[in-house]
């Protein structure tokens, strides 16, 4: 790059002048806020940069973007600047290091933000000379230590944020008389420990932001010093215990996270000093048990999460002091029973989470004193329901319906009848159902139909015979929202409709409809559908609030002038396919069509748009499946600033610098599933330095070099089908400061990825490299993507992996190492990965998993190791992953289990074993036999089955069972509430008839020579929902 292309100045708020002689880069700034862009690459160019203000008075704030600048230029601050400049922010400029003497004439300077940069360190003293300051924000960068004295001699200093870098220890004299400071962050580093007294002196300190480092235990004396401490985050850290004195010094405390740490027990006395705490969140951990006097003396509490632990039971004092408490969080635990008295102090309670726990009964009066409730759920629990609220009879012969046919099931919620032979519907047919929001008429034969049924909101009434409906058809459907009428044959847009006061999406594709027009202006439709029509002329003025609109498929020959003025919310407009279009008027508020020289048929299948519509407030223009080949020159014309252009299923090979040369500022375009063969030319994106998001995909095309020359804003680049080995050295360099996702996928020729790739790309949160040819990996080619939170590989021929490959992006949430064809993992390989949620490693070749892979894996929920070669594993595999929740070893060799397995993961509920070889499975002898909801083991040719009365969801399709075994007693009967065993051999109905709480019933495929409906109706009274041939049978006998 070097000192030739030196560097270009841009003022914030005026454009100022800049001078550049051949020894010195000169740069001016005239107003109080001052924005440069300087490309230096050189750390020693500081002599050749002057910089002169020549605003009058006052403070000056100086900004670097869009810079490379290795170091702040110590002559920034030279003569009177030094007096001056009193903020300094250098965002995303590559910035290396803090030298010794960068501030040292900073004596005028409060606020300093170098966040997004590449610093590593913070050498002592800083910022010793710049007393001033108030504010240091270094947030996102690679600092992994700070000396003792860093901050000595700042006694202004309220607010220091080093967020997100990689510091794991803080010298215990860091913080020594900032005596003013008010607010410490420093979330999302490594710290591990927290020194006695190391907030000793912190007399103002306020908030204090230590969540998601690595923490595992808080000492007595860690908060002495800080007696104003209000807001405290220890959010996501390891914290396994809690000195009971640690919180003694914090009178003034009001808000504390504790949420996703490794907390199994806590001291009764741990809030003991809290009185005047407002928020305490305690979820996902690992509690079992809360000690009675947990909250005794936490009177002022107004909000409690205690989600997503292991809590078996509750005392019934556990709140009994907490009268101001007005949310309570206690979702996802093990809760069997709540006694009656638990909440009758909670007079103040407006919301409270019961869902997904194992309540099977709920004592009456439990909620009787909670006057001021307004919601409150228990989703997902062992509490039976007595009524069926979904009805399906698709598919048969029925052909009417009288009039108290449904009466018998007043709390449906959702009939469907598709598919049947129905001429008629008797008006009173579905009164009964006062819950009915979902009808579905739909491939009937109805030519008429009356409806009075104030709780419906969806309605399809889609393939039958309707030509002509009354004005008053629909007046008792009040809340009715959305309305399906396609493949009717209808002539005319219903008069009757319009009248519907809620409906928001009307659906009229496949009739005989020759206008949009209506008798009435209609403010309340958003959603319009009439593809495939017969509609000749546009006109849309009566729908004011319409957001999309689809006429493709019609008769259009004429687009009048201002046919879209009076929708102002029009959001998307589908003209698609084989449209003939004749313009009229001036084409300034026209979607125009320029026909071929020599068009005058009736048919014009158009492949080249010339288009001048006026999008109003809108700024999207979605061209996608038009079928277009070929954008003329000025193709697309107003608004001059277009948000999103979307071209996808088109056959487009060129965008050609005149095709929009009518567009000033284009922030988003898409140009996917692009089915030419090659695309050849894109220089017409060239001109767009404002582009946020490019997305590219086709089945063959080569990456421009220059492709990203001027993309200094570029946030998202999505490039799938390419032909390129590799990209230049620099390719990435304009986006630096911008670049957030990349997507390069199913390009064949890449095969490998440089050490470098990933240089010019440090703010990457989101990788796909999915679908390539990619063998090798560099060791560090992941290293410069510090804080990358999602990477796929999937489906490259990688074979291996360097056991430090992810050394250093240990932020990531979610890796994809899916058909990868590895068979073994190296010791180590996820050791810096304990931020990770999910890990897919499905599709390999994988025999074994060695001891110790998944040893650090504290964050783990989801693992995926599906489809491998796995035959049997160790108990001692999954150790250290003890926030498993869901892991799937479908289609391995698995023959048995160890009942140690998966002892410590006590999160894990759901476990997918399909497909693999067991003869008989038992899970009662393992050791997760009770967290266990949802169980997997289809298709594995089991002859035995015995399960636990805690399980809700089970699989067992494809085996050779007869029975299933349950050992509930009358005190922990079953909470199954889904099962799907088709295609077993099961000859009666008499086992299922156990299972009291089913909802969902799949046993289809089997060997029943007989079904008692009336056991069944009797017994599983909670069922809503049977496969296709009990709905029939049950059906019949109503009729």
């Amino acid at each position: 790059m070097g000192f030739a292309r030196a560097s270009i100045l841009i003022a914030v708020f005026l454009y100022v002048c800049i001078t550049i002689t051949s020894a010195k880069s000169v740069y001016e700034c005239s107003k109080n806020g001052c924005r440069f862009e300087v490309q230096r690459e050189g750390v020693n160019e500081d002599g050749n940069l002057t910089f002169v203000f020549t605003a009058g008075t006052g403070p000056i704030i100086v900004e670097f973007s869009k810079s490379i600048l290795p170091s702040i230029p110590t002559s920034l601050f030279v003569g009177d600047n030094g007096n001056r400049i009193n903020g300094l922010y250098v965002l995303a400029t590559g910035l290396l290091a803090i030298h010794p003497d960068t501030f040292a004439q900073a004596h005028a300077l409060e606020k300093l933000n170098l966040d997004k940069n590449l610093i590593k360190e913070l050498d002592r003293h800083s910022f010793a000379d710049a007393k001033n300051l108030t504010t240091i924000e270094i947030r996102v960068n690679q600092i992994t230590a700070i000396a003792e004295s860093t901050f000595q001699g700042l006694s202004r200093l309220e607010d220091i944020d080093l967020d997100k870098n990689n510091i794991r220890k803080l010298p215990s004299k860091l913080f020594a008389g900032l005596r003013n400071l008010q607010r410490i962050s420093l979330a999302e580093n490594r710290i591990r420990e927290l020194e006695d007294h190391l907030f000793d002196d912190l007399l103002a300190l306020e908030v204090l932001s230590l969540g998601k480092n690595d923490i595992e235990k808080l000492n007595s004396n860690v908060f002495t010093g800080t007696p104003q401490l209000q807001t405290l985050d220890l959010q996501g850290n390891r914290i396994s215990s809690i000195d009971p004195k640690v919180f003694k010094p914090l009178s003034e405390l009001a808000y504390i996270t504790l949420n996703s740490n490794n907390l199994k027990t806590l001291p009764p006395e741990t809030f003991s000093s809290l009185s005047l705490l407002a928020y305490l969140d305690l979820g996902n951990n690992l509690l079992q048990e809360l000690p009675t006097e947990l909250f005794r003396d936490t009177v002022n509490l107004e909000s409690l999460n205690l989600s997503n632990n292991s809590i078996t039971h509750l005392d019934p004092d556990t709140f009994r002091t907490l009268k101001y408490l007005e949310r309570l969080e206690l979702q996802h635990n093990r809760l069997q029973t709540l006694d009656e008295a638990l909440f009758n102090r909670l007079t103040e309670l407006d919301f409270l989470q019961l869902e997904n726990n194992d309540l099977r009964h709920i004592e009456p009066g439990t909620f009787d004193q909670l006057k001021k409730l307004t919601r409150l759920i228990l989703d997902n629990n062992g509490i039976t329901k007595k009524q069926l609220e979904v009805l399906e009879l698709d598919g048969n012969e029925i052909r009417t319906i009288d009039d108290d046919v449904f009466c018998a099931h007043k709390q449906l919620e959702t009939v469907t009848l598709k598919g049947n032979n129905l001429t008629s519907v008797h008006p009173e047919a579905f009164n009964c159902l006062k819950r009915l929001q979902n009808l579905n008429l739909s491939g009937n034969r109805l030519q008429n139909i009356s409806l009075s049924l104030e709780s419906l909101t969806n309605l399809d009434l889609s393939n039958n015979r309707f030509r002509n409906l009354s004005e008053n058809l629909f007046l008792g459907l009040k809340n009715l929202g959305e309305l399906n009428m396609d493949s009717n044959h209808l002539e005319a847009i219903p008069k009757g409709i319009t009248k519907l006061p809620s409906l928001r999406t009307l659906s009229l594709r496949n009739n005989k409809i020759n206008s949009t027009s209506v008798d009435k202006r209609w403010p309340g439709l958003y959603r319009l559908y009439l593809s495939n029509n017969e509609i000749e002329h546009i006109s849309v003025a009566q729908y004011p609030s319409l957001q999309k609109l689809d006429l493709d498929k019609n008769r259009i020959t004429d687009i009048q002038r201002d046919t879209f003025a009076e929708t102002m919310y029009l959001r998307e407009l589908n003209l698609a396919e084989k449209s003939p279009y004749r313009t009229t008027g001036t084409p300034v508020s026209t979607l125009c069509v320029k026909p071929p020289i020599g068009w005058e048929s009736s048919e014009y299948y158009y492949k080249s748009f010339v288009c001048n519509f006026k999008l109003f407030k809108q700024r999207l223009l979605s061209l996608k499946n038009t079928g277009l080949s070929s954008l003329g020159n000025g193709s697309i014309g107003h608004p001059p600033i277009l948000e999103t252009l979307d071209l996808s299923g088109n056959t487009i090979s060129q965008i050609k610098g005149n095709h929009l040369d009518r567009i000033d500022e284009l922030r988003r375009i898409y140009l996917n599933n692009n089915n030419a063969h090659s695309i050849e030319d894109l220089s017409g994106l060239n001109k767009f330095n404002q582009l946020e998001v490019i997305s590219i995909s086709a089945d063959s095309w080569r990456v421009p070099y220059n492709f990203l020359e001027n993309k200094t804003s570029l946030k998202e680049l999505y490039m799938q089908g390419t032909r390129d080995s590799s990209l230049p050295a620099d390719f990435f360099q304009p986006c630096f400061a911008s670049l957030e996702v990349l997507t390069i996928s199913y390009n064949n020729e890449l095969s490998t990825l440089p050490k470098h790739f990933l240089k010019d790309v440090p703010w990457l949160q989101k990788l796909t490299l999915s679908n390539n040819n990619l063998n090798t990996l560099e060791p560090k080619v992941f290293d410069p993507v510090f804080i990358l939170k999602y990477l796929d590989l999937s489906s490259n021929p990688l074979k291996t992996l360097d056991k430090d490959l992810f050394q250093e992006i240990s932020r990531l949430a979610t890796l994809k190492l899916q058909n990868i064809k590895v068979s073994n993992l190296p010791i180590g390989i996820f050791d810096s990965l304990d931020q990770l949620v999910t890990l897919d490693l499905s599709s390999n070749q994988l025999s074994t998993l060695p001891n110790g892979i998944f040893r650090n894996l504290f964050s783990l929920e989801s693992l995926s190791l599906e489809n491998n070669a796995i035959g049997l594993l160790d108990p001692a595999v999954f150790e250290g992953a003890f926030r498993l929740k869901s892991i799937s070893l479908g289609h391995n060799k698995l023959t048995t289990l160890n009942p140690q397995l998966f002892s410590n993961s006590l999160r894990i509920d759901t476990l997918d074993l399909g497909y693999n070889k067991f003869v008989t499975f038992d899970l009662t002898t393992t050791g997760f036999q009770d967290r266990l909801k949802t169980l997997i083991v289809d298709g594995n040719g089991l002859t035995s089955l015995k399960i636990t009365p805690t399980l809700q969801t089970l699989s067992a399709a494809e085996n050779q069972l007869s029975t299933i075994e349950i050992n509930q007693t009358e005190g922990s009967s079953s909470v199954l509430t889904q099962l799907s065993a088709q295609r077993n051999r099961f000859t009666n109905f008499n086992n299922f008839v156990q299972f009291k709480s089913l909802v969902y019933l799949d046993v289809s495929y089997n060997d029943f020579s007989e079904l008692d409906i009336g056991t069944i109706s009797t017994k599983l009274q909670g069922l809503r929902e049977l496969n296709r041939i009990l709905l029939i049978w049950i059906f019949r006998t109503i009729i």
